[in-house]
């Protein structure tokens, strides 16, 4: 799990395996399949968890510093 977080940097993640589920604002989470474009706006809370299988992506960090910490929102 990585717990409910944000940041400035936007993130566009596109996942190579599926299965992982992913949560947007106060959303529920939603399993999301492998090739689908998962789009996180700056300072929008975001959480990820994974089940049996590990998650492998491509992402796109923009807009803010690689080195920045995200602040944790939840758990």
């Amino acid at each position: 799990v990585y717990p409910d977080h944000h940041h400035v940097a936007e993130e566009i993640y596109i996942p190579l395996t599926g299965g992982t589920q992913w949560r947007m604002g106060g959303g529920d989470f939603r399993r999301r399949e492998a090739g689908e474009v998962i789009h996180h706006a700056s300072d929008v809370s975001h959480a990820m968890r994974t089940g049996n299988e590990p998650l492998l992506a491509l992402y796109i960090w923009r807009g803010g510093p690689l080195a920045a910490q995200s602040t944790i929102t939840g758990s």
